[in-house]
């Protein structure tokens, strides 16, 4: 009876170690860490077919540690008193700095459209028409360097980006070259003429972000706002009535337009759906990030930001994560982060807040409160990409034409059948009633055929 026991107690122990053997040697074969192996409940990859095994993974953040990679935060699209903010270059310097952002754009319009400054019944404060005739076209210089409109950037320490937007047309905004409409006379007739002589112009160095497209995108928007904009304009003849297929020919034929702007001010002009339409078929061949900034001319500072993945704060680091996808687009959608941070009984206007700006008893509150990726652990022999993340209520993944394909912190890019070209993580914070306070983007993972020579690879391998 005895050996009968120890042979009992020999086999459950030999079963035991074949297991741990087993689960050792699988996360050695696949490279999948073996916790995961234990709490996740993926197919093995024998079950997968030739066509899923062959399907490659193209990661934004493959060349980073994303738990340990330092993060700083960006704003491509902002305005000061040279176009049509209300802010003098020295107080956006100083606001930025307050709130602790590292990498700043002072995007001024190479034209803006003046009138009045008047307050909306709302609240809010718009430019109105001075006459039946439109509004006056202004040309406004580049606000470059800074140093030139007595900001020391040093001073406030920012890292300032060279840009300006290019707002004839559509508004497109172009970094690191002093090109302007101006530069050529305002002889180009249309948006892609633009695009050829500021790249021309810019000889390599040139960078390009679609700002607001949902401003114009005639498929999406119907005829009211876009033609109820350009009659507002008095020049009907000058913006073309844009479609996705009108966004993808030119993406496809100006290699340095990075990225497009998805979330504006805040949420002004929601454009993730839009992104979802123009990226069909191209992702990842031809990649563009998502990106959301805060177009600040009245005291949106902070309501959107690009937090980026960098080794180091330097415009290097920033541009080639930029470049590649190593960051994150968030936003407080429909939530006044100034709320986290100004007083309550401050609340009832932007005008009223706008004093207070300076007072703030809270500042950098707002960003512990957006969804936060913390880490991103990806298997791809089983083919899954599991996010660890906080700060959310809700995770979808999603792909082409904005197909939710999955719900919660874990994707299998192998397996599941409605992925097409690539899969996107958004995490979202909502309170009990829906409302949406906060997003943060991911930015695309590929998946296809590999290719080396992939436009996705043009930035780094």
């Amino acid at each position: 009876m005895i050996n009968n026991k120890t042979k009992r107690i020999k086999k459950i122990t030999t079963l035991f170690v074949a297991i741990i053997m087993s689960a050792f040697t699988l996360a050695l074969l696949t490279g999948c860490p073996d916790e995961d192996l234990n709490n996740i409940h993926m197919p093995s990859n024998r079950h997968l077919t030739q066509a899923q095994r062959d399907l490659f993974l193209f990661n934004p953040y493959r060349n980073v540690d994303i738990a340990s990679t330092p993060r700083f935060k960006a704003d491509l699209h902002q305005h000061t008193t040279n176009s049509d903010g209300l802010a003098s270059p020295n107080e956006m310097a100083r606001r930025n700095a307050t709130l602790g952002m590292d990498f700043v754009a002072f995007a001024d319009h190479d034209h803006t459209w003046y009138g009045q400054w008047a307050q909306h019944p709302a609240g809010h404060i718009v430019i109105t028409a001075p006459g039946a005739t439109g509004l006056n076209r202004v040309a406004q210089a580049q606000t470059w360097p800074w140093s030139a409109f007595g900001v020391q950037a040093d001073n406030h320490g920012l890292i300032p980006i060279q840009a300006t937007e290019l707002s004839r047309m559509h508004h497109i905004g172009s970094f690191f070259t002093d090109f302007t409409d101006h530069t050529n006379n305002q002889s180009a007739r249309t948006d892609r003429e633009l695009l050829e002589q500021a790249t021309a112009h810019g000889q390599g160095v040139e960078r390009f972000e679609i700002f607001h497209p949902q401003r114009y995108l005639a498929e999406v928007t119907g005829t009211t706002e876009f033609d109820a904009h350009l009659e507002w304009l008095n020049r009907p003849d000058q913006i073309e009535r844009l479609t996705a297929g009108w966004y993808q020919n030119l993406i496809r034929d100006f290699p340095n337009i990075i990225s497009m702007e998805m979330f504006n001010q805040d949420n002004r002009h929601p454009s993730i759906h839009i992104y979802d339409r123009i990226m069909r078929g191209m992702f990842p061949s031809r990649p563009i990030w998502m990106s959301a900034n805060s177009d600040d001319h009245t005291g949106h500072g902070g309501f959107s930001v690009n937090v980026m993945l960098l080794p180091e704060r330097t415009i290097e680091a920033f541009q080639h994560g930029w470049e590649t996808g190593a960051y994150f687009a968030k936003s407080f959608g429909d939530f006044d982060p100034n709320l986290l941070e100004i007083p309550e009984q401050y609340w009832e206007t932007e005008l009223e807040m706008l004093p207070h700006l300076r007072t703030r008893q809270n500042w950098g509150a707002r960003w512990s409160f957006l969804p936060r990726v913390n880490d991103i652990i990806i298997c791809d022999a089983l083919g899954y990409i599991r996010v660890d993340a906080s700060n959310f209520t809700h995770f979808e993944w999603i792909t082409e034409d904005g197909v939710v394909v999955a719900d919660g912190n874990i994707v299998n890019f192998r397996t599941n059948t409605a992925i097409s070209n690539y899969v996107r993580g958004q995490l979202t914070r909502r309170d009990e009633t829906g409302r949406v306070l906060a997003t943060t983007l991911m930015q695309p993972f590929g998946v296809g055929t590999y290719d080396p020579t992939s436009g996705f690879f043009r930035f780094a391998p």
